[in-house]
């Protein structure tokens, strides 16, 4: 039997910021027995990367049996700080408007060290009624690169007069000195990045990296180059068909952005003058027979703003469009046309590009994005 043993630890390295017991006993050791003793190593905040070495002795005091020395090798690394950040953002309907719903999209990304029982709580301003079924998500632990995207809606009241909806984020980490506040920002009435569907299939890993975040936005309808260019005779035409009467009609839900977009650059890119562009939300069959002329009259509006000649025309559409069922002719659809009665009620194509044709303009574009 051995008894009253001295485990005794000594550091061979010079590694700061480690904690550990440099002696420990075994009262006793019976014959053909074995003791397992745990001996804690805690290491600070402040520990540097390194290698550590441990020589371990057990001394015998009282025939000097000891055991031959061990050296115990292992490697440490620097703490670093779990940092929680709003890594991407987006609207489903490309804007938000006074008055609306609008569904919300929010991506946060672990760029730190390992997070622990991480929280987040979701708060709007007053006018603003939040419609999600929780404001508070659980995320759990976060390795770094790690992310977590949340989505929910809110709307906007009539009365909400600030220019911009900002969100509030109160992020929690089981430790309280990680824990952050954030504020996300939305501007009203203008376009807003608009959330891409991202779609990801499972994938075995060998390491312990995380996959990338999705990436929510497009950013085609923001930070629109402006060039300096001016074409003071250019006319446009952009038409968003996006709520229809007819309840079987689908809304268009991006028409609307999308037309505020077309806008932007026509204006800030292409050098067309604001008030040379006609622009028409929901569009009825009279906005298009006013806009671009009859069967018995091709002179509409458009054709009376044109200087011959000298005019550059650009009319762009994005909204339904429909085949008449027996002769299968292409019409636009106007949010007052209903399908099963298109060849009454819907504005022909073939027309409105012959009446088209008509125009004395410089050059024509037309762009249509309609199904």
């Amino acid at each position: 039997m051995a008894q009253d043993l001295e485990i005794r630890i000594t550091q061979l390295t010079n590694i700061p910021y480690l904690e550990f017991p440099r002696t420990e006993k075994i009262e006793k050791i019976m014959p053909m027995q074995e003791v397992v003793k745990i001996i804690p190593i805690k290491a600070k905040r402040e520990v540097p990367t390194g290698e550590v070495k441990l020589k371990i002795e057990i001394l015998e005091p009282y025939f000097q049996a000891d055991a031959d020395p061990q050296i115990l090798r292992f490697r440490t690394k620097k703490f670093i700080p779990p940092n929680l950040v709003l890594y991407d953002k987006g609207v489903e309907e490309g804007e938000i408007v006074a008055g609306k719903s609008a569904n919300i999209s929010l991506v946060i990304k672990n760029e730190g060290g390992r997070a622990y029982d991480v929280k987040c709580k979701v708060g709007v301003p007053p006018g603003i009624t939040y419609l999600g079924e929780k404001d508070m998500f659980n995320f759990g632990n976060m390795e770094s690169g790690e992310w977590r995207r949340i989505d929910f809606p809110v709307f906007v009241g009539k009365r909400y007069a600030a220019d911009s909806l900002r969100i509030t984020l109160a992020l929690q980490e089981r430790r309280k000195e990680f824990s952050k506040n954030l504020t996300v920002a939305f501007p009203l009435n203008r376009p807003v990045r608009r959330i891409k569907e991202i779609i990801v299939r499972g994938e075995e890993r060998q390491t312990g990296e995380a996959p990338p975040p999705p990436v929510l936005t497009v950013d085609v309808d923001v930070n629109v180059p402006e060039t300096g260019k001016e074409n003071p005779y250019a006319i446009a035409v952009i038409i968003g068909n996006r709520r229809y009467e007819e309840p079987s009609v689908p809304d268009v839900e991006y028409a609307e952005n999308d037309v505020r977009t077309m806008r932007e650059y026509l204006i800030k890119t292409l050098g067309f003058k604001p008030e040379n562009i006609i622009e028409v939300i929901d569009a009825k069959k009279s906005d298009f027979e006013r806009i671009f002329g009859t069967e018995s009259n091709y002179k509409g509006q458009l054709y009376s703003w044109v200087k011959r000649n000298v005019s550059d025309v650009f009319v762009y559409y994005t909204g339904h469009g429909a085949p008449d069922p027996n002769t299968k002719k292409a019409y636009f659809v106007p949010v007052d046309c209903h399908p099963d009665y298109v060849e009454l009620n819907g504005y022909p194509l073939d027309l409105f590009y012959r009446n088209l044709s008509k125009l004395p303009a410089r050059s024509i574009v037309v762009v249509i994005d309609a199904c």
